[in-house]
């Protein structure tokens, strides 16, 4: 029971993990291109 509970508490944090490196590239993507349309 505990092995499985840690085991999803590992998965949960690398989702959250993946999430949060992908909100970050969109978010650096979008600033840069909102930059560079502006000049």
């Amino acid at each position: 029971m505990k092995n499985l509970e840690f085991k999803n508490l590992v998965n949960d944090s690398e989702k959250l993990a993946k999430v949060n490196d992908l909100w970050y590239f969109v978010k650096s993507k979008s600033h840069r291109w909102i930059v560079g349309s502006g000049h």
